[in-house]
């Protein structure tokens, strides 16, 4: 049975290939761009039309909108960045990632006691924030393996093992 592994269509991989290998947490890192965007827009008078958004704080609403802009941004570079240090996209991916995990667990907490009956809205900010945690550990685990492999076969093993 073939491994469960992503093949990129090009050697050296593009950001395409990455992107696609990625899809989930790319998706909810893009997601936090627009939401975050959409947060900060609305503290500034041109209303979102949504209740729950309502329901915030402005003060909050614009920190919790940056820090899902500063975290997608970190994360996405992190993650679709052609690194020539791996240890280095690791590190900027896995700091997008805890700042997504802070906005996006306020967020649900928030809609969750504000609005209750956001029945839409908390339930997919709660799944943005497991997708952060489910992603800080699997980087957790890949870089334990990257530097496993770098140890046992020197430097540039990635290029030789991949």
């Amino acid at each position: 049975m073939p491994e469960r592994r992503f093949y990129a269509w090009h050697q050296p991989p593009r950001f395409r290939d990455r992107a696609y290998a990625h899809p989930g947490t790319t998706a909810i890192s893009a997601a936090g761009l627009i939401v975050g965007a959409g947060l900060i827009v609305d503290t500034v008078g041109i209303a979102s039309g949504n209740d729950a958004v309502e329901a915030l704080p402005d003060w909050l609403k614009t920190w919790v909108g940056a820090f899902l802009i500063l975290g997608g941004t970190l994360a996405l570079t992190g993650l679709l960045h052609s690194w020539t240090d791996l240890a280095r996209g690791w590190r900027i991916e896995s700091l997008g990632w805890v700042l997504q995990l802070g906005a996006w667990g306020t967020l649900t907490a928030l809609l969750a006691y504000l609005v209750p009956d956001a029945t839409i809205a908390w339930p997919l900010t709660l799944a943005a924030a497991v997708t952060a945690v489910l992603r800080m550990r699997a980087l957790v685990h890949i870089e334990r393996e990257g530097r496993r492999l770098i140890a046992e076969h020197g430097e540039g093993c990635h290029e030789r093992l991949a």
